[in-house]
This record gives C-alpha cells, sequence and structure tokens, in this order.
C-alpha cells in the first residue's frame, strides 16, 4: 500500500511541473497584419500574455455565420483552416508572422520580420488551398480544444478577426 502511495505522489509531482497551454482571451490577441496573396502572403499578430509552448490558435477564413445553426458557428463552405502552435514559450508583445511558402495554403512561422527565427508549427488542417483573397476577406482566430470542420458557440473562444 505504501508503494502504490508513493507512486501516485511521484506521478501527482511530475504532472504539476507540466506546463498547460495558454486559454487567450479576446483582449489578449490582436492581429497586426494580413497579405492576401495566396502562395506567399500571411498574416501576423500579437499576445499581450506570454504564451506557454504547446499553445495552439485556429485560423480560418471561413465565415462565420449570424445565427448559429445546429450546425455550428461557421458556414459549410469549403475553407481553409490553419493551426499555429508555439514550439517553445512567446512572451507576450512578440510577433508572430505566418508566412506563405510559396506552396499554395501553406505557411512557416516567424518571430518577428520575415527573417525572424521559427517559433512554431502552422498545419494545414483540412489540407485546403488558401483561399485569402487580396480583397474582402476575413481571416479570424479562435482558441478550441481541438480542431473539427464546425463549432458550438459554447466550444469556441473567438481571438479576433482580420479584414483585406
Amino acid at each position: 500500500m505504501k508503494r502504490i502511495k508513493t507512486i501516485i505522489a511521484m506521478v501527482a509531482l511530475a504532472a504539476g511541473g507540466a506546463q498547460a497551454a495558454t486559454a487567450l482571451g479576446s483582449t489578449d490577441f490582436a492581429f497586426t497584419g494580413v497579405n492576401g496573396n495566396t502562395t506567399v502572403g500571411g498574416w501576423s499578430f500579437v499576445s499581450f500574455v506570454d504564451i506557454m509552448a504547446d499553445t495552439s490558435i485556429y485560423f480560418t477564413d471561413t465565415n462565420v455565420l449570424q445565427t448559429t445553426p445546429a450546425a455550428g458557428v461557421f458556414s459549410t463552405t469549403a475553407e481553409t483552416f490553419w493551426s499555429w502552435t508555439a514550439a517553445a514559450d512567446v512572451l507576450a508583445g512578440t510577433s508572430v508572422a505566418l508566412l506563405g511558402t510559396g506552396v499554395n495554403g501553406q505557411y512557416a512561422a516567424k518571430s518577428g520580420a520575415a527573417g525572424g527565427t521559427a517559433n512554431g508549427t502552422v498545419s494545414n488542417l483540412n489540407g485546403g488551398a488558401s483561399n485569402l483573397s487580396s480583397g474582402g476577406d476575413i481571416l479570424y482566430a479562435f482558441q478550441a480544444a481541438s480542431y473539427a470542420t464546425n463549432y458550438a458557440p459554447s466550444a469556441i473562444t473567438f481571438l479576433g478577426a482580420i479584414a483585406n
């Protein structure tokens, strides 16, 4: 019995040292730019709080419905969903740029300017080609427990939006 208590205590201690992902609110995040060129464009943002490693932020240019049907928050048009996951802690005020790689729908994450250091992983979650047009498009940022093609309103935290 003493051995089981010791093992439970060790597991609890190890779990206590693990970092949880950062839950952001709408006042913790701001877009700082967007370029709608589908292959070399991209967007950038800044957080006003530190972002811990393994925190994910989702992005989409899919339309948000004004009234939410049972299907979820987003329209069912075929648009693209991306995630950015911090590779290490990102300090508050650090600019994060998701820059086009030259392949339609693919981006790489950098800190600061275009030549900055890599600071995370960008994934194209549904295999869509980038549909960010050069004008009249809206890019949304949000957090959720995991990626899905749609969400109930209670399962999503909108962080911001930017139009070009």
